[in-house]
């Protein structure tokens, strides 16, 4: 897998005017994958994050909640997850993956037009930038170096500094 802001956004961080785009887990053998000369690499194919774990009296409020926030061509795909060891942590937990066929999957562009995309988009949860600053923040908070999402953060951070001038 790989972390790919792939997925455009019509509900929550853009419009059906101006969509946005936000991040999706990427199949290692996906076609959408086939050219990353201008995505940042993904060299082991392992993505490394948060899980978190719903005690089991929310998990039908959790998972409805989910369910409506991922709902523009999401899929649940069960994982197993690792620690940096590579120990089994946890087996089957559950992700959402934007596959392919659905209408919102925008696949692979440049850096600079996803860039563009992002810096210019907004939506009912805020704006594109914001989510991508955010997602960036908390990689890297974690010691997770991500070269699609960095690469992309300084793309826009770039523009904005440059509209601002």
């Amino acid at each position: 897998m790989c972390r790919r802001f792939f997925q455009g956004s019509i509900d929550h961080r853009g419009s059906s005017e101006a969509p946005g785009l936000v991040v999706t887990l990427v199949p290692a053998d996906s076609e959408a994958l086939a050219d990353e000369s201008s995505n940042g690499a993904c060299p082991d194919r392992l993505v490394w994050g948060r899980v978190f774990q719903v005690e089991a009296e929310h998990v039908s409020e959790v998972m409805r909640n989910l369910d409506i926030r991922e709902k523009n061509g999401y899929s649940l795909l069960r994982v197993d997850v690792h620690n940096r060891d590579g120990a089994l942590v946890v087996r089957n937990a559950l992700a959402y993956v934007a596959n392919e066929s659905n209408p919102s999957f925008i696949g692979s562009q440049p850096i600079e037009a996803m860039a563009q995309q992002i810096a210019s988009s907004c939506g009912p949860s805020g704006l594109n930038s914001e989510y991508l600053f955010q997602l960036h923040d908390a990689l890297m908070s974690m010691d997770v170096h991500d070269d699609h999402v960095s690469s992309l953060a300084h793309a826009v951070r770039a523009l904005q500094e440059k509209n601002q001038a």
